[in-house]
């Protein structure tokens, strides 16, 4: 019976919490539908009116797509590798493209494109950016599992190797794990390189733990094949537990990192990351019955996720 009533209110709640929206660079967030760019205008539909209404595009931080759940964040780069023929030192670049690990090491996935006035909607690509300092750069191309986007269980191809060593070069661990990578395999296990990187990175640098503005952020545990064991985390060494189905909404730096650990994980997993000004980021963590973890940054503000934490919500008020 409370399966049936869980699934009811997914079903009737979907209509209820999706919504895109964009941000602006006065971190204001506005919820509208259908967006589109063209002309160096994002254009939306009002909610409540269904009036059309367009914002110059220099004036967005970034949209996010209820419909394809990824948020886009406009990026902008002076030069960049050759990988995939895409060209070389190609300069006053921008576009927009999904943050997926944060820290000294940059990953995004999307699309990035000159500047030009016929600018087409950027697409769900499969190309991956990477960037560290003033190198940016395309690393490889990602195959996801039936075009769910889902990181934990995505593939990786056409890896450019001599860029990818490049950044890494410094970092002898790194490099130890990177040579035992093929140039195809399963993206968690590439993406683990980097964020292992940054974690040694951040427990090197002081400046990191400086006391700045904060944000929210929510850390939590999705169902299905997890260990039954309390999830023991920390937070820039703040210990947390964290039970199955449930969330732990934190306040962290928005303009300096921080890190998430799964303290109890076989794979001593941790995450660089940091919060927003404009919009709380959510991140999942999980922990299977072998005490592998894994932290998956997901947009929390589909009408799946938002049901599902407000679930929590209501399993901790019980």
């Amino acid at each position: 019976m409370k399966t049936k009533l869980l699934i009811l209110v997914i079903l009737v709640s979907s209509t209820m919490n999706g919504q895109s929206f964009f941000t602006t660079e006065i971190n204001d967030t506005i919820f509208c539908e259908n967006i589109s760019i063209s002309n160096r205008f994002l254009k939306f539909s009002n909610i409540k009116t269904g009036n059309d209404s367009k914002i110059d595009l220099e004036k967005v931080t970034g949209y996010y797509l209820e419909r394809e759940n990824v948020f886009f964040q406009k990026k902008e780069f002076k030069t960049r590798t050759g990988f995939l023929g895409l060209g070389k030192d190609l300069k006053d670049a921008q576009g927009f493209s999904e943050l997926i690990i944060e820290g000294k090491i940059k990953a995004y996935r999307g699309e990035t494109f000159a500047n030009d006035t016929g600018a087409a909607m950027p697409q769900l690509l499969n190309q991956w950016y990477i960037e560290k300092g003033d190198l940016f750069g395309e690393a490889f191309i990602a195959d996801y599992d039936s075009g769910s986007m889902r990181l934990d269980r995505a593939s990786f191809g056409q890896l450019n190797r001599e860029f990818f060593e490049s950044l890494i070069s410094e970092d002898k661990i790194a490099l130890v794990a990177f040579k035992n990578i093929k140039n195809h395999g399963n993206l968690p296990q590439l993406l683990k390189i980097l964020n292992d990187y940054n974690s040694r990175d951040f427990r090197r640098n002081d400046e990191n733990k400086i006391n700045v503005d904060s944000a929210k952020i929510v850390l939590f545990r999705d169902f299905g094949k997890e260990l039954k064991d309390v999830m023991r985390i920390s937070v820039n060494g703040i210990k947390y537990e964290l039970e199955r189905n449930s969330k732990l909404e934190l306040k962290i730096p928005s303009n300096l990192k921080s890190e998430v650990c799964i303290e109890n994980s076989s794979n001593n997993y941790c995450m660089i990351l940091s919060s927003s000004m404009s919009y709380p980021k959510y991140y999942r963590l999980k922990l299977n019955k072998k005490s592998v973890a894994y932290i998956d940054k997901v947009n929390g503000h589909s009408s799946y996720y938002q049901t599902r934490l407000d679930y929590y919500d209501e399993r901790a008020n019980q």
